[in-house]
């Protein structure tokens, strides 16, 4: 039976389970982005195109590289592959829900179908629909990262219904080789051919055969996952796996186990659910003496039980391999008793009696090995993972779950046949309260607001801090963040991310102080943390800090990414404080220190950013275009200002910069002012643009026009003082008198402390005859900034035709 016949042989209990699947999580279809989905997707290049598709191959499911040290190693190429299908389909949320509904629907047909081979159709249908509502599926279906867990089944399902019908063929090695690329998980279908191998009929000699191809599949996917990720393993931090960066066994040993234990009643009785068991959710096991080592025991005597129980079983079943090697060696006849008895009859007298009984035992120890055997690479038994729970992973496990307590309810039925109906009413209410409970849970996941709420029992400190950066970014509350922001250091003071975070919202309130000492907690905590060096160094920058700014934009800018989990903000953020340090240098007159460093970024860092939407390239350009043109170096600076059109042709400060430099050269006016119509055609609303055009027209004596440009801008800001000052310049030398004259006076209004309006506001009433109140608001500028020149000449000039008219003056006080 190939794959096409494999999907032919959907029957009714197939489809009718499938759509089961599909409706209880048909509330989910409008369901936003959440959680890991944005790491995953919104912000993976991979996915968005920003990269392209071989990428797929060299970076992990976050994107990241895999050969960076702060990569997941995560390496499911499948599973971003259909990330990348959906956002080229359509870059919605309600896309990929859609597909991860109809995976599910598609996985449930599939368990229901490997079922069949074990199970009636019924008690196979009945698997099939209490995977299709189970209630721990929610995160994996709901969360759309949780695909990576579907497709992996989808494919381990189907390798191992092909293998049962052929046995070991290449194809059966793609199957398992695509669920290993959809989910680490899918490795461990390769263990679970064997066993199927050693529990079916065929003669010993095929099942060695198909044994050692299995064996030499498992170590040809393992190798070549293993040249994949460059041989290495992901790095996680504490918060992630505590029990990890235990030092004790004895602590590691009790907590994982205790973790298996936990996990399984998660399955059973999935009433307690969460998207984060990170960090102290579930604290340690430390001690002999803790009460929850009795769940661990209970349940591995439950294990071990049922092992001894199967034991002779499974001994059967290895030693038949030996033992009918053995028959095929021997004459024709055996002796039993002194009677001749055929080698046939003998096996089928020593070895196939009680067939009902094994064939049960069969589906019992299918069911645990895909119960066990799925959840291990979860277990932190092979190798340490970056959770401490995660209820996703429990969706290939559950097969194996789903398929005993099927089995269970229908070996119920045949011993009480009295109480079947009971048995049925009790399973119907099973699966209505898993449904129900899958429904509700499901709108958890709705948006990040209600996810991160949630949590906020079990995992407080992650959950306040997350609950916070919604309230902040989405809600706009800023203060009801920043008390959860506290709320979540209280729960746990050493979290760098929401110091960090925090120091965001305190500067966005222009709280520079405050800001700061939050983001120097992040860095102490975190010295890897690149963006904190950036804010902290614009914050200092804000408090005139500046040499203390420039000091902490050098150590941005060679900041490494060792243990780092997002490389790419990192670069960003060692470019953007390179950038900001040049910024610095050029104001404080170090031209060469500020081209040395913006020359290493764009050499050294630029290359490497690849969110082409974070526009630090184009800045960098720019900015060495202001550099050079500080510098007197015109030609080159004109070739920076072109690079960085070149990196993003609606970049504003480059159009405005070139036109700047290009209306120096008097032959080449024109090409500069079709530069600055450019920038205002790409953002007609652009405050700095439309002043920009204004203050060459203002240069090139078009007064009107210029008169005309600066009142849009002040339309649109009027409590800028440069454009309200400019507008009254302008409206001065265009003959608009009353227009400029109320220009000056707002301009005075929004500086009273500055000279300058004062003197054009004097000069301007002065120049209409308003010779006493020009006189106050030269004496003002004078009192401001004694000493100045142009207020000393006018306000003579003002005095010579005031004593003219026998007017009462004021003297300059010295």
């Amino acid at each position: 039976m190939g794959l096409k016949s494999l999907v032919s042989r959907f029957g009714k209990e197939e489809l009718s389970s499938g759509l089961l699947a599909v409706a209880v999580f048909l509330n989910t279809v409008t369901f936003d982005f959440v959680y890991d989905d944005r790491k995953a997707i919104l912000s993976n290049p991979s996915v968005v195109g920003e990269l392209e598709l071989s990428t797929l191959l060299s970076t992990d499911f976050w994107g990241v590289p895999l050969d960076h040290s702060g990569s997941h190693k995560s390496f499911r190429p499948l599973t971003t592959l259909s990330f990348r299908l959906d956002w080229l389909l359509n870059a919605s949320s309600v896309q990929f829900h859609i597909t991860n509904i109809i995976l599910h629907g598609i996985a449930t047909g599939l368990v229901v179908r490997f079922c069949k081979l074990l199970l009636s159709s019924q008690t196979a249908w009945l698997a099939g629909a209490i995977f299709a509502v189970h209630p721990i599926h929610t995160e994996a279906v709901a969360g759309i990262v949780g695909r990576a867990e579907i497709l992996c089944s989808i494919f381990y399902l189907c390798c191992l219904l092909y293998h049962h019908h052929h046995g070991w063929t290449p194809c059966t090695l793609v199957l398992a080789g695509a669920s290993l690329l959809a989910k680490e998980q899918g490795i461990t279908v390769l263990p679970v051919c064997a066993a199927m191998d050693v529990l079916s009929k065929q003669d010993s000699k095929s099942i060695r055969r198909s044994l050692l191809k299995i064996g030499l599949s498992a170590v040809c996917l393992v190798s070549l996952r293993s040249l994949a990720l460059k041989g290495g393993l992901p790095y996680f931090s504490t918060s992630d796996n505590p029990a990890a960066k235990s030092d004790s066994m004895l602590t590691r040993t009790l907590t994982f186990t205790y973790l298996a234990v936990l996990n399984l009643l998660m399955i059973a009785c999935p009433a307690n659910l969460s998207y984060d068991w990170s960090m102290d959710a579930i604290p340690l096991v430390k001690s002999l003496c803790d009460i929850r080592n009795c769940f661990t025991l209970l349940t591995l005597s439950v294990f071990i039980t049922t092992a001894i129980k199967l034991y002779p079983y499974i001994q059967s079943k290895l030693s038949n391999i030996v033992i009918k090697s053995e028959l095929s060696k021997k004459p024709t006849f055996r002796c039993e008793n002194n009677n001749i008895i055929p080698p046939q009859e003998f096996i089928k007298k020593y070895y196939n009696n009680n067939k009902q009984e094994k064939d049960d035992k069969k589906v019992i120890v299918i069911g645990l090995i895909l119960l066990v055997i799925g959840y291990l690479p979860a277990s932190n038994l092979l190798v340490y993972v970056g959770f401490v729970i995660a209820e996703r992973v429990l969706y290939l496990p559950s097969i194996g779950y789903a398929m005993l307590l099927a089995f269970s309810i229908q070996q119920l039925i045949s011993r009480f046949p009295s109480k079947k109906e009971h048995i049925q009413l009790f399973t119907l209410l099973l699966l209505i309260t898993f449904s129900m409970r899958t429904v509700l849970r499901n709108q958890v996941w709705r948006n990040e607001e209600s996810l991160y709420k949630s949590g906020l029992s079990i995992n407080p400190a992650k959950s306040w801090s997350n609950y916070a950066n919604i309230l902040s970014t989405s809600l706009g509350d800023k203060s009801t963040a920043e008390l959860a922001f506290k709320e979540a250091l209280l729960h746990r003071s050493n979290m760098a991310d929401t110091h960090y975070n925090l120091g965001i919202l305190l500067q966005e309130q222009q709280r520079y102080k405050e800001a700061i000492t939050y983001y120097e907690q992040a860095i102490k905590l975190r010295p890897g943390l690149g963006f904190a060096y950036l804010n902290l160094g614009l914050a200092l920058t804000q408090i005139g800090d500046t040499s203390k700014a420039i000091d902490v934009f050098r150590k941005g800018v060679d900041v490494t990414d060792v243990g780092i989990k997002d490389p790419t903000d990192n670069i960003e953020a060692r470019a953007a404080s390179s950038l900001n340090l040049g910024r610095l240098l050029l104001e404080h007159g170090d031209r060469n220190g500020a081209l040395t460093i913006l020359h290493e970024a764009v050499n050294k860092t630029a290359p490497k950013i690849v969110k082409t939407g974070s526009g630090i390239r184009e800045k960098l350009y720019n900015q060495l275009g202001e550099v050079y043109t500080q510098l007197g170096n015109i030609h080159e600076a004109e070739k920076w200002y072109l690079s960085s059109l070149n990196a993003n042709p609606n970049h504003l400060p480059a159009h405005l910069t070139l036109a700047k430099l290009v209306a120096k050269n008097n032959s080449r006016l024109d090409e500069a002012e079709r530069i600055l119509k450019r920038a205002i055609a790409i953002n007609p609303n652009s405050s700095s643009a439309n002043a920009h055009y204004g203050l060459f027209l203002l240069d090139r004596n078009r007064f009107q026009e210029a008169t005309e440009k600066f009142s849009e801008v002040v339309a649109n800001e009027p409590s800028s003082y440069d454009y309200v000052f400019n507008l009254g310049v302008a409206a001065r030398l265009a003959g608009q008198l009353d227009l400029a004259e109320n220009s000056y006076r707002r301009a005075v209004e929004l500086r009273p402390r500055d000279a300058e309006p004062h003197l054009n506001l004097g000069a301007m009433l002065h120049l209409r005859g308003k010779l006493q109140e020009a006189e106050s608001q030269y004496l003002e500028a004078w009192r401001i900034q004694p000493g100045h020149a142009n207020v000393k000449i006018n306000l003579e000039r003002l005095h010579n035709i005031m004593k003219k008219k026998d007017m009462k003056i004021r003297d300059i006080v010295e």
